[in-house]
């Protein structure tokens, strides 16, 4: 009876809270305090709870050991973070900026700039722990590197530090300075650089990659970039140390015999099949052939190279071109000025500029007495020649509609800049030094990073723009002595966030207690342990499986892609074999249909999958390695679970997984990994056997035999031949006789 009306008291009381309401006498004639801010953004909080997620709190602590100062790194970071995202401006203004956030600044904007440098100084250690921490909120997908370069540019007449003249993105006549960005398959930041603005960008990628190699331990990946950053030189580098890469090729500038083995209409096949048609078959009306792309391989001539271009060709993207073209067309004419002058000379390649021509002869033939502007119909002709083109070049073996996607996914880092450009507001750049210039530009890829994580746990409903935006308007009133009044529009972005973030700042009214529970239980920091239990046990399962569950998974897919080439290279290699000893047999076709048979099987099964006794059907090494650990790591939440005090033991349980981590032992797993081996090469066996072998053995035989048939064959029409002739021979005679008996007669 006493628990049943615990349990009503308590229920009553939740209730009551649910259902309360709060009256507020507001007076006409009293005016608000002077100077005092009562609109306050809560957009941030969201941002705050992915700060904390990346663990950035402790990248700043670890920092700070290394540095002799006083001011809150952590506090500084994270607010030039936020006022980067919600308010992009000057560092004194995003100083002000954070006074409307609900807990404001407790440092001075001396502190700010001092912060910068230090910032500056450990950029390159912020992005290597940022990556190995984003692990938690996001799997990294390092197979496939993106990189490219851009540049920003200062509201200064000198050059200054970095700030030199170069070749502008923006066509600027200020000093600019440059910056190199990897992103990884994901279309995540992975690591950017910073570099004089006069300097070749094709020079910016050695010590960029080798830092991506040695910091982020990512050795072996496909390297993509535009042609810009696709140099022989870049080129080599990466076809060593298991890389490859896909760099996309500009067509008008090949040599010409390759150009026009590029652009010829014949031996396009469509992807996703193997025949081989004509462009010029093609009815582009069609919605189906509108909508297609077709492809065709063109060898390199590059002796230490070897690669290969792939030239794609699409109806869709040749209207569109088109239609761009006549755009520009249209503009061209209209700079033309009504005495036949051009009213503005420019200068880059892709101005519509480029299809005017100055003619020194008028139309009847005469010498002009000045200079007349016309339209340059060759030169539009020549453009058009390259409509619904597209090529890169490649040494990747990987099926041809793999490589293909692999460079349509490269607008993202394009769009990562067009992000930093325009909403956080890169650039100008106000600063003077050079490590303070750096440290700004970490800040904006970091807010980059954030927009990522951001629009992947929105799943990519919403634009940037439309995320930015509601965050930006996300304000509260404080009504003082009551509390937070939402001031902005509930949608159904602030709906998915709420729900995603699993707090809700949209009531009627927010008490300042529960606002203050807001801001800082949801991440942990002042909850008791029994609220942060499953928390905890999810950060400590994820501390002692994901480097090993890491490992064996990158294992798996090494394993399947050294399989994969090595299969690939045997079939190139059979196939030469028996089209040199076999010239009667259709090697290419039935090389080709093994290959993609294994191909397809292997693609069904895990070749690292171990006997279990789980029901599930695809239970592999990894797996086996994750139902270990977490068997093992029950001693862990044991421990944890006897009475922890968040406050009082923190030490102890970072010492206990000290121990475990020191106790470690690895070598039953890799034991189970090596074992698989001969799974793998026991299955590759038999479909080399079954697949290939036999039916080669077979197909063999019927040929030999119908060799020996059409021997016999041949041996007998030699035998009837000399048989006829014997006949015909004697008919001759007896015809010549029966003549000869003719003539007697007569």
């Amino acid at each position: 009876m006493a628990w049943a009306k615990e349990q009503a008291r308590i229920e009553t009381e939740k209730y009551n809270k649910e259902n309360e309401s709060i009256s507020i006498s507001l007076n006409p004639n009293m005016t608000i305090q002077k100077n005092q801010i009562n609109s306050f953004n809560c957009g941030y909080l969201f941002l705050q709870n992915i700060y904390y997620s990346l663990r950035m709190d402790n990248i700043c602590r670890n920092i700070r050991n290394r540095h002799d100062y006083s001011y809150d790194l952590n506090a500084i970071l994270s607010d030039l973070i936020y006022a980067r995202f919600l308010n992009p401006c000057s560092k004194n203004s995003s100083f002000h900026f954070c006074q409307r956030l609900l807990e404001p600044p407790r440092y001075q904007l001396h502190d700010v700039y001092r912060a910068l440098s230090v910032l500056a100084q450990e950029s390159d250690y912020i992005q290597a722990e940022l990556y190995r921490n984003s692990h938690f909120v996001h799997k990294r997908k390092t197979y496939i590197l993106y990189y490219d370069c851009t540049n920003y540019y200062f509201e200064i007449e000198q050059e200054r530090g970095n700030a030199k003249y170069g070749k502008s993105k923006e066509h600027r006549s200020n000093p600019i300075v440059g910056m190199g960005l990897f992103m990884d398959a994901d279309g995540f930041p992975l690591s950017f650089d910073m570099f004089e603005g006069n300097l070749n960008e094709q020079l910016t990628l050695k010590a960029h990659e080798q830092k991506i190699i040695n910091d982020f331990h990512c050795s072996k990946f496909v390297y993509c970039s535009d042609s810009g950053l696709g140099s022989k030189k870049n080129r080599l580098m990466n076809a060593t140390g298991g890389r490859a890469y896909v760099i996309t090729q500009s067509l008008k500038k090949l040599k010409k015999d390759i150009r026009d083995t590029c652009l010829s209409p014949s031996q396009f096949r469509k992807i996703g099949s193997d025949t081989f048609i004509n462009l010029k078959d093609l009815d582009e009306n069609d919605p189906e052939v509108y909508e297609s792309i077709y492809y065709k391989e063109v060898p390199s001539d590059k002796k230490d190279l070897d690669e290969i271009f792939i030239v794609t060709y699409s109806p869709k993207y040749k209207n569109y071109q088109r239609k761009i073209r006549e755009t520009q067309i249209q503009r061209a004419e209209k700079m033309i000025s009504a005495t036949g002058k051009i009213k503005k000379n420019r200068k880059n390649p892709n101005d519509p500029a480029r299809f005017l021509e100055k003619y020194a002869f008028t139309e009847n033939g005469e010498l002009a007495e000045d200079e007349i502007w016309q339209i340059n119909e060759e030169t539009i002709k020549k453009e058009a020649m390259y409509d619904g083109f597209y090529a890169v070049v490649t040494n990747l073996d990987d099926d041809i509609q793999e490589i293909i996607a692999i460079n349509k996914r490269r607008w993202q880092i394009e769009e990562c800049f067009r992000i930093m450009k325009t909403e956080f507001d890169a650039r100008p750049v106000y600063l003077r030094r050079d490590d303070r210039i750096k440290a700004h530009f970490l800040i904006c890829f970091l807010s980059l990073l954030f927009f990522r994580v951001l629009e992947d746990k929105t799943e990519y409903k919403y634009t940037a723009e439309e995320i930015i935006k509601t965050m930006k308007e996300m304000n509260m009133t404080l009504i003082d002595g009551f509390g937070y009044i939402p001031s902005y529009t509930r949608t159904d972005i602030t709906d998915e966030l709420h729900k995603i973030f699993k707090f809700r700042t949209d009531y009627q009214i927010i008490k300042k207690q529960r606002m203050k529970n807001i801001i800082h239980n949801e991440w942990g920091l002042t909850k008791s342990f029994k609220s942060i239990q499953p928390k905890l046990n999810d950060e400590l399962q994820n501390l002692i499986t994901r480097l090993l569950k890491r490992a064996t998974e990158n294992l798996a897919e090494e394993g399947k892609r050294k399989i994969r080439r090595s299969i690939e290279e045997f079939f190139a290699n059979a196939e030469d074999l028996l089209m040199k000893y076999l010239p009667d047999f259709d090697s290419r076709d039935f090389v080709k249909s093994t290959q993609k048979k294994i191909q397809l099987d292997m693609e069904a099964s895990d070749l690292f999958s171990i006997e279990s006794d789980t029901d599930e059907p695809d239970y592999g090494f990894g797996d086996m390695v994750w139902e270990i650990l977490n068997i093992g790591s029950l001693r862990v939440f044991e421990f944890v679970g006897n009475g922890l005090s968040h406050s009082k033991q923190v030490a102890n349980v970072e010492n206990f997984i000290n121990s475990i981590s020191g106790d470690f032992n690895p070598e039953p797993y890799l034991d189970t990994a090596f074992k698989s081996k001969d799974i793998v090469i026991d299955f590759v066996k038999n479909e080399f056997i079954t697949e290939l072998i036999e039916p080669l053995q077979n197909q063999i035989k019927e040929i030999r035999d119908q060799k020996e048939n059409k021997e016999k064959e041949l041996q007998t029409a030699k035998n009837r031949r000399e048989e006829l002739e014997s006949i015909k021979t004697i008919i001759a005679t007896q015809i010549s006789n029966f003549s000869d008996l003719k003539a007697s007669i007569l």
